[in-house]
């Protein structure tokens, strides 16, 4: 892991302890029984808001419904990056969320 918050967390992704890690250590702008939406502290910037959604739903990765929901959250004039994930420092299914 790359980024010194993340040194701390517990190192199963995928456990409802890290979980509760993000929601004790990040700001949660949006939390549903699928998505948990942080303000991603990384690259958060004043004059760039940057989030990052993590699915928190059954499995491990999200249903179409899901990521169509996802859609509906997300302001429509931002962009969406999902990293390969070899390049990603979190395992679990997550999504990038910017502003243009």
């Amino acid at each position: 892991m790359s980024y010194p918050l993340l040194q701390l967390a517990p190192e199963d992704h995928n456990s409802k302890a890290f979980i509760f890690f993000l929601v004790a250590n990040n700001k949660v702008l949006i939390n549903t029984d699928d998505w948990l939406i942080i303000e991603n502290c990384k690259y958060h910037f004043p004059d760039r808001e940057w989030w990052t959604a993590f699915y928190i739903g059954s499995g491990r990765k999200p249903s179409r419904e899901a990521l169509g929901y996802l859609f509906y959250l997300v302001p429509y004039d931002w962009n969406m990056m999902l990293k390969d994930p070899q390049k990603r420092s979190v395992s679990r299914y997550h999504v990038h969320i910017y502003q243009n």
